[in-house]
């Protein structure tokens, strides 16, 4: 591996860099943490997955929809119902885009 070189998961059906993500912030709130830092690292992972969106919605995925949804539930869980009234929405439209 040459020194600098990033490297890219592949993306799937079933896996992708925002799916992984959010996952992953989801699973931070059942850390047996101090709240605080549980709050930030979720956080954290949660706006990685946020700031691939774009990226990822070029060329769907059901793993896309799948982050989206999660996300959707992330903020659900974190009392941002809004918010994840949001993701959720734009999870199942992109499910009719993918058709």
């Amino acid at each position: 591996m040459v020194e600098g070189t990033i490297i890219r998961a592949r993306r799937t059906a079933y896996y992708s860099p925002m799916l992984h993500n959010v996952i992953i912030s989801i699973g931070v709130l059942m850390l047996p943490v101090d709240k605080a830092l549980r709050e930030q690292l979720a956080l954290a992972f949660s706006k990685r997955a946020k700031n691939l969106i774009e990226e990822e919605s070029e060329s769907p995925m059901m793993s896309t929809v799948s982050a989206l949804m999660l996300l959707g539930t992330y903020h659900a869980a974190t009392s941002r119902q809004n918010l994840g009234f949001l993701y959720s929405g734009m999870g199942l439209r992109l499910v009719q885009a993918c058709e």
